[in-house]
């Protein structure tokens, strides 16, 4: 299964929680990342629990996946 574009995965590496949000825009800055991208490809990719990511440097990172937050498809409608 993949996510939609602007899920937010709530993640903990070395005992930091954060997030980062996958967004279609090809940026890579303040831990939004680009679904193109390798580590934006294996979280679209990842269920809860541990994983890993071999980065370029070909340091492999281990997270720990806590949360998946997928958006509402109609989250850009106003309520009326």
């Amino acid at each position: 299964m993949t996510w939609p574009l602007k899920t937010k995965f709530y993640l903990e590496k070395d005992g930091e929680k954060f997030f980062w949000i996958v967004d279609d825009s090809c940026r890579i800055s303040d831990r939004v990342i680009s679904g193109a991208s390798p580590l934006g490809k294996c979280l679209l990719e990842a269920k809860p629990g541990k994983f890993s990511f071999k980065q370029p440097n070909g340091r492999i990172v281990k997270y720990f996946l806590l949360k998946i937050e997928v958006p509402h498809l109609n989250h850009n409608q106003k309520r009326k």
